[in-house]
């Protein structure tokens, strides 16, 4: 707002005080209104971002807690070493979950090169007797009493198939998993009826999340050919998991009509 000041009366000390008080209160009352207005707005952006936040907060605690699981450190994740940061400016939730499992099977990449490494070592040094054994890892410690404890219990130390077995027989957390490795894992292995429990409560979290992320998807304005495409991935990884968790389902029903086949020992085939 310009004030006008009358001629001859410019250099006036009480004009001047009075200007810089009309022009001080106007930018106070201009700052107020756009408080006011910026406060609407975060309230209004926190209502519908709130649930996004806690989102971000999950995915973040998950590929971190992965991450240590791995021994791994965040440089090791190359593209996604700043994923935090990378979650971080992600408004939508499809995009949050979408980028979390990108990183989660980056992680579980990077433990697979890590442990094939290993293993080759480990055959390359089989026949050395203890030459390299100078500077054992923590593993190796636990296998070498492994296989001391079995040796004074049966006799003999446990064949490499033997501890191969094991290894496939480790427990897997469901809930861990992305979809796509969820899916693959129950395609693609024989699993125990002790496992059907945490595998349902899994798909049907994973079912739960689609579902979520193909409304938030449809919702979207302008319906672009990059969303419909998002939607249609997503649409059919939802028939998928359904699928999976109805055989699963029948599969666990049929134990329960018949508890003398569901001792913790059997399996079942999901292929």
């Amino acid at each position: 707002m310009e004030i006008t000041i009358p001629k001859g009366k410019d250099r006036s000390e009480e004009l001047k005080q009075f200007k810089e008080e009309m022009i001080r209160a106007i930018k106070e009352v201009e700052t107020v209104l756009q408080d006011k207005e910026k406060e609407k707005q975060n309230k209004r952006k926190n209502r519908t971002n709130d649930k996004v936040g806690r989102e971000k907060t999950s995915a973040i605690e998950r590929i971190e807690e992965l991450i240590t699981k791995k021994g791994l450190q965040a440089q090791d994740l190359e593209k996604f070493s700043n994923y935090q940061d990378q979650i971080d400016n992600l408004n939508k939730i499809w995009e949050v979950r979408e980028l979390r499992d990108r990183i989660i099977e980056a992680v579980n990449s990077q433990k697979t090169k890590s442990s094939g490494s290993n293993d080759k070592k480990s055959k390359g040094e089989s026949g050395k007797g203890d030459k390299n054994d100078n500077r054992p890892t923590s593993q190796n410690q636990d296998n070498q009493d492994d296989k001391q404890e079995r040796k004074g219990a049966e006799g003999q130390i446990p064949s490499k198939s033997d501890n191969d077995n094991q290894n496939d027989n480790q427990k897997v957390d469901y809930s861990r998993l992305t979809r796509k490795e969820l899916i693959d894992t129950i395609n693609q292995k024989d699993l125990e009826n002790s496992s059907l429990k945490e595998i349902i409560t899994a798909l049907e979290r994973k079912i739960e999340e689609l579902e979520e992320e193909i409304k938030e998807l449809r919702m979207e304005n302008p319906q672009t050919s990059e969303i419909k495409q998002e939607i249609s991935k997503r649409e059919t990884q939802l028939k998928e998991a359904k699928n999976s968790l109805e055989k699963i389902n029948s599969v666990n029903n049929s134990f329960g009509e018949n508890p003398n086949n569901s001792n913790s020992n059997d399996k079942f085939p999901t292929g």
